[in-house]
């Protein structure tokens, strides 16, 4: 079990960063959307942005443990994040306005699209081990 955990202590430390943030995040489409009453378009943009700063700073520091450039890195995490966002923004709409799904289990649908996306491409992208 132990070399297990050692081996996947990335995806892990990923997904707890994830875990929390998502917590966060959803927390706010759903005050937004289901309180508040604003549209699902408007509220994922707002909802995705303010978990994304502390994200960074978290993975790179605890969950890749990287020495590289901040801004280098901010600039490849945001530019990932903004690709993961798009695919998933771009999946919530099907799923909303072409397949009729509701919008909230579309986001949770959506958050699953995203992670997966986000976490290959901050893995192999921004934080990438330096051989």
């Amino acid at each position: 079990m132990i070399p297990l955990l050692i081996r996947y202590q990335q995806v892990i430390k990923f997904g707890l960063v994830g875990l929390a943030n998502t917590g966060f995040t959803f927390a706010l489409i759903f005050l937004l959307e289901k309180v508040l009453g604003f549209s699902y378009l408007i509220v994922n943009p707002i909802a995705y942005l303010l978990p994304t700063i502390s994200s960074f700073y978290l993975n790179k520091k605890w969950t890749f443990k990287s020495e590289g450039q901040v801004k280098k890195e901010g600039v490849l995490f945001f530019a990932v994040i903004g690709f993961a966002w798009l695919i998933q923004y771009g999946f919530l709409y099907i799923l909303v306005e072409k397949l009729a799904v509701d919008p909230i289990i579309g986001q949770v649908i959506g958050m699953v699209v995203f992670t997966g996306i986000n976490f290959l491409g901050q893995k192999f992208v921004t934080f990438k081990p330096v051989n």
